[in-house]
């Protein structure tokens, strides 16, 4: 993503904020229940904002989302998955639904072209990105339960360009020849790999191998 100065500059000038990291552990969310008649307290309303989040409903939210990650003046490098976080209650979480889910930008010269054969995240494809309705994304229920602004910080730090590297090295294990202690070093090799990577609001154990 070439334009994060411009999206910080802009940002500042427009007078927003960044995200607020939500109220998990007991004593903060005692602090947020409202004192009710008969000393019984009430809980936060379903989907309701944290009070000090003030701009987390501004419509430039999704405004700024559409001008940088929609727009045929979006960074032609940028990658061709949208992140989007919806609003879901702890039942529904419970229940197996994603607060997150993944729609792919048409590629090509029409904004009408279908996403079918679409390269994976892994892949690339040559032409412009060219401007995308919602209508060609978001049904209209999917549209009204964006959380805009996370969903415009999560597209920033996923469209960061990141590096992976994998280097193969030799174990070294030398022995000092007074003391007798050993001591293990790691020599690089000539075998090394440099790709260019998509970051993923998901994480996992590389140590342990996965059941299929």
């Amino acid at each position: 993503m070439s334009n994060l100065r411009t999206i910080l500059t802009r940002l500042v000038r427009e007078n927003l904020h960044g995200p607020i990291a939500h109220k998990t552990d007991p004593a903060a969310k005692q602090k947020e229940q409202r004192p009710l008649s008969q000393g019984k307290m009430a809980e936060p309303t379903e989907g309701e904002e944290p009070e000090e989040d003030l701009d987390a409903h501004d419509p430039r939210w999704r405004q700024l989302f559409q001008e940088f990650f929609l727009s045929e003046h979006s960074d032609d490098r940028n990658d061709d998955l949208l992140f989007f976080v919806q609003r879901t209650t702890q039942l529904e979480i419970e229940n197996g639904m994603e607060p997150v889910f993944v729609k792919r930008k048409v590629h090509g010269i029409s904004t009408a072209a279908s996403s079918e054969g679409t390269p994976s995240r892994h892949g690339s494809r040559s032409g412009r990105v060219t401007s995308v309705s919602w209508q060609q994304l978001l049904t209209v229920e999917q549209e009204r339960n964006v959380l805009w602004k996370d969903t415009f910080f999560l597209n920033v730090i996923v469209q960061l360009p990141c590096k992976l590297t994998v280097a193969v090295y030799n174990r070294v294990t030398e022995t000092h020849p007074v003391t007798g202690a050993t001591k293990v070093s790691m020599t690089p090799t000539r075998k090394q790999i440099t790709k260019r990577v998509y970051a993923l609001p998901t994480k996992s154990r590389v140590d342990v191998k996965e059941a299929t």
